[in-house]
């Protein structure tokens, strides 16, 4: 009777660990959602400083 309450007991520490750690992968995934996100953002600036740039271009070589 006494190993199943020991078992019991550390199983509820693995519990409270894997739910930390999974708690941890959360914030980690939110970082990164947010990262990807600034990165799409920039990519987007991008893209629209070269199209500019691309017809700054075919304005000067018209002439």
């Amino acid at each position: 009777m006494n190993d199943c309450s020991e078992e019991m007991s550390d199983c509820d520490k693995e519990m409270s660990d894997c739910g930390k750690e999974m708690s941890d992968c959360g914030k980690e995934m939110d970082d990164c959602d947010e990262e990807m996100d600034d990165c799409d953002e920039e990519m987007s600036d991008c893209d629209k400083e070269m199209d500019n740039e691309a017809k700054k271009w075919m304005i000067a070589t018209k002439k």
